[in-house]
């Protein structure tokens, strides 16, 4: 089994597979009102060959929700502690959804850092029912807690016959989002939100 045990640097939790360097390092974040739980399967897949840190971004998890509002430059500053705290220079990135989003806006100010970078679900281009629903999101996130949207995220998320097939899964996710405890998650959908049909800009 891989390591599944969480450490703590600087107020970000994370998770590191094996801490011999013999081996190519992949670094993984997850989506917003996630934690990085979300890669456990990917890890049992990718330990063999590659040494894998998963982390907890800002708000979300076991890592520390900072007083104000969410920048880009808190989640690549975060990013960037971390793979130097652990002593690698050079790392392949995945991100899915919001991850994506940071993975991206690291490639750009990082790219001779990165070996390979691989965006899952990631926003562009947003068309403005997308925007319009987005912000929707945000505002019942904000007007009535993170459960409010559990299952309208699960719905973008998976089919339904997915949906169907792995209520386990399902109900792992909707407990990942009942342990929100303070406005983490209402930040980094304040962050996600501003992302616009058209927009190249990564700000909020």
């Amino acid at each position: 089994m891989a390591n599944t045990d969480s450490r703590h640097f600087s107020g970000t939790c994370f998770r590191l597979s094996e801490d011999s360097t013999d081996k190519p390092l992949v670094v993984m974040i997850h989506g917003v009102g996630l934690n990085q739980d979300l890669w456990l399967p990917w890890v049992e897949v990718l330990r063999h060959d590659y040494r894998v840190l998963t982390y907890d971004f800002l708000g979300h998890g076991g890592s520390h929700n900072p007083p104000g509002e969410r920048t880009v430059t808190d989640y690549l500053s975060q990013l960037e502690e971390l793979t130097q705290h652990i002593g690698m220079d050079q790392f392949s990135l995945v991100g899915f959804s919001m991850g994506a989003l940071i993975s991206q806006a690291y490639g750009s100010v990082n790219s001779h850092r990165l070996n390979h970078l691989a965006l899952l679900h990631s926003v562009y281009q947003r068309t403005e029912e997308q925007c319009r629903g987005v912000r929707e999101r945000h505002r019942i996130t904000r007007d009535q807690g993170p459960m409010s949207t559990v299952e309208l995220a699960i719905q973008r998320w998976f089919s339904e016959e997915y949906i169907r097939q792995n209520p386990n899964q399902m109900e792992e996710i909707r407990g990942i989002f009942a342990r929100h405890r303070d406005d983490g998650y209402l930040k980094a959908y304040g962050f996600f939100c501003p992302c616009r049909a058209g927009d190249e800009k990564l700000s909020c």
